[in-house]
């Protein structure tokens, strides 16, 4: 009784945190936008079919990560607003108004921390295929899928590896008193993310290259001779780096709190301190809204 006791106390504290419950509700709209113009631009896009069947691949799996988190944040977002107002709300007459939820709740961040994950390795992903593209300029055309599905299957491998661990360390014999990570799985998030944040520093540094060196490979084009094969790859190389960059940069830019600053920020407080600084900082939902406008972006430069 006095675990239950403490997590009623401990719930009824998250409720009252107003700017924590305020910034759910700006997630979960945030993330509501970015769906419905994802779904609107996604399908009328045409710059990913000027793409190597590799890079299409890579990228349908990188959205299918990113509509994973979204599912994610809205359940775990939307079910925190729903815990801690209405439900709270309907319960205010009882011993204990902000009951503690299923453990088995947890694996709404599962999903939202896989999801991310793979949104990182699928990006790292089509940056090494643009990498082979670039060496192997003259006859990159002529390769089939073999690469694409097994940077996909390499990326998928790491989420979910990641996500069995996580499921495995996790304590389910205990309510909590908001859907959160587990505190048994700190040490092995952290891991992860400092991986997955160094991915994204050198994901933006390698784009940025690649953008550069094919750009004078490109301008070389119309001064030497040179076959229409290799032209046709090199302005692909151009395009596909031209999309990578900003969304690589936006990305980091988007995934910056939660991967790099908030790790250190929180290492010596209460697990309480941490997970609302965590849940305040985590803004990833910044990405669903800006992937779709650079889709938008680049595919207005192409008509």
């Amino acid at each position: 009784m006095a675990d239950l006791n403490s997590l009623c106390a401990l719930g009824e504290i998250y409720s009252r945190q107003t700017l924590f419950i305020v910034l759910s509700i700006v997630k979960c709209v945030i993330t509501g936008i970015g769906c419905l113009s994802l779904g609107f631009v996604y399908f009328r896009q045409r710059v990913i079919s000027m793409f190597h069947p590799n890079a299409r691949l890579i990228f349908k799996l990188h959205v299918t990560f990113l509509v994973l988190t979204m599912i994610g944040t809205f359940m775990c977002d939307g079910g925190t607003i729903l815990h801690f107002t209405l439900l709270k709300w309907m319960s205010k007459d009882s011993a204990c108004p902000v009951h503690p939820i299923s453990p088995f709740w947890m694996l709404t961040r599962f999903a939202v921390r896989t999801g991310c994950e793979g949104v990182t390795y699928t990006a790292t992903a089509w940056i090494f295929e643009r990498i082979y593209a670039t060496v192997l300029i003259g006859s990159y055309e002529k390769k089939n899928t073999t690469i694409g599905w097994v940077f996909c299957l390499a990326s998928i491998a790491c989420a979910v590896g990641a996500a069995i661990v996580r499921a495995k360390l996790g304590d389910y014999s205990l309510p909590m008193a908001i859907m959160r990570m587990p505190e048994t799985t700190y040490n092995f998030n952290m891991v992860v993310t400092h991986i997955c944040a160094t991915l994204e520093f050198l994901n933006v540094i390698a784009v940025l290259v690649l953008l550069m060196v094919n750009q004078q490979r490109l301008r070389k084009t119309e001064t030497i001779e040179c076959s229409l094969t290799s032209k046709y790859q090199i302005r692909e190389n151009v395009q596909a780096s031209a999309l990578i960059f900003p969304l690589a940069m936006l990305q980091c830019i988007s995934f910056l709190p939660s991967d790099t600053i908030i790790p250190f920020v929180t290492k010596n407080t209460t697990f309480y301190e941490r997970t609302t600084t965590y849940a305040n900082a985590e803004w990833v939902c910044v990405y669903f809204v800006t992937l779709p406008l650079c889709l938008w972006w680049r595919n207005r430069a192409q008509t």
